[in-house]
């Protein structure tokens, strides 16, 4: 698999996330409810719980926004916002 850059897609995740109701740039009068964080984060997969370390297994590509007054993080499937092969 060729590596996703996201940087390339930082754009269209943002619109995306505004289709989806999200204020995410500034229009003059307001400022941005929500910001993006630079980056895809991998949410792991688990099948059971334990207390052990577990290095590796299946994740799940994700995109992280802020909200800017309370900092509460939201976490969306990075392949439900761009078109991209995972």
């Amino acid at each position: 698999m060729n590596p996703i850059d996201f940087q390339q897609h930082k754009e269209n995740i943002i619109t995306a996330l505004e289709a989806r109701g999200f204020r995410m740039r500034t229009d003059g009068l307001m400022n941005p409810e929500f910001i993006l964080i630079d980056g895809f984060v991998n949410q792991p997969i688990y099948n059971q719980l334990s207390n052990n370390v577990v290095i590796g297994g299946p994740t799940i590509p994700m995109v992280v926004i802020a909200h800017t007054q309370t900092a509460e993080l939201k976490f969306f499937p990075a392949k439900a916002l761009i078109t991209i092969s995972i």
